[in-house]
């Protein structure tokens, strides 16, 4: 028997923002895994709606595994030393706000900047995106120039360092995500596991994912996204209430539970055996 992971349908749910070129691509792998998978492992609840919804699959052959989060993430207790390795590393030597994924028309970068381009000559934060080239790389560096953002935002590329990560994580005073679409998603649990308040958007399984933990707003308002970035780094009360939840909320997805739950689901494919029904 075959059990195969489905991790979104972004190619599906918002096909304008992906390359054409992907879109085949991943549309192509999605109808082999469906002729030849017995069962699938959806991400998210959100995940397994869309492949019911979207697709047709019978939602008795889709399980629901999430994610957990890396124990390496963790709040560091030595700012001093996370802030010094991050001038060494990056040059960063203001605070910040931070980004981590790729720079992406999917991820809502456009989103991102305007945002802090109506929020830039209000408040003393740069803006950090970590990541991988992406559709939105060259549309994006276009933005930061025409608006003279240059000596703000800082375009670090892929992370490859682990190390590096933590300490960005560590050393943002406030973690923004709000991406069109997520089947699940690491970096916004990765940012709350080392106490940075999180503003995320209200699309797709990021409300599911991040459990009440995070701030959510309109991924199409960046005027919305740009208030409410200004109201994190300034209200010191949300702040601590945001970093608290996200603590809590993290502590509940661990990749423990995440084996656990996929043991089980063998051990019940097993006892059903092959997929014999229609969808």
């Amino acid at each position: 028997m075959i059990l195969a992971t489905i991790h979104g349908l972004a190619y599906r749910i918002i096909p304008g923002r992906i390359p054409s070129n992907s879109v085949k691509s991943l549309e192509k792998g999605l109808l082999f895994i469906l002729e030849h998978a017995d069962y699938l492992v959806a991400v998210s609840e959100t995940t397994k709606n869309e492949l019911i919804s979207e697709v047709g699959v019978a939602a008795n052959r889709i399980y629901v595994v999430s994610h957990g989060v890396d124990k390496k993430f963790g709040k560091i207790d030595n700012p001093k030393a996370v802030f010094w390795r991050l001038k060494k590393n990056y040059n960063l030597h203001r605070p910040y706000i931070l980004y981590v994924g790729a720079i992406g028309l999917h991820k809502n970068i456009m989103g991102i900047l305007a945002a802090y381009q109506k929020l830039s000559s209000n408040v003393p934060y740069d803006l950090v995106m970590a990541g991988p080239p992406d559709s939105a790389w060259d549309k994006a560096h276009q933005f930061v120039k025409r608006h003279k953002l240059s000596k703000r935002v800082y375009f670090l590329g892929h992370i490859y360092e682990p190390e590096h990560l933590i300490d960005l994580y560590n050393g943002a005073d406030l973690f923004v995500f709000p991406s069109f679409y997520e089947g699940w998603t690491s970096p916004p649990m990765e940012a709350m596991a080392c106490g940075t308040p999180v503003i995320a958007s209200n699309s797709s399984s990021l409300p599911e994912t991040l459990g009440g933990a995070a701030v959510l707003i309109d991924p199409d308002d960046p005027v919305e996204l740009a208030l409410m970035m200004e109201k994190v780094l300034f209200d010191k009360e949300l702040q601590s209430e945001l970093i608290q939840k996200g603590f809590k909320h993290v502590a509940l997805h661990t990749w423990e539970k995440a084996a656990k739950n996929l043991k089980e689901i063998f051990a019940d494919i097993h006892a059903r055996g092959p997929w014999k029904g229609n969808g």
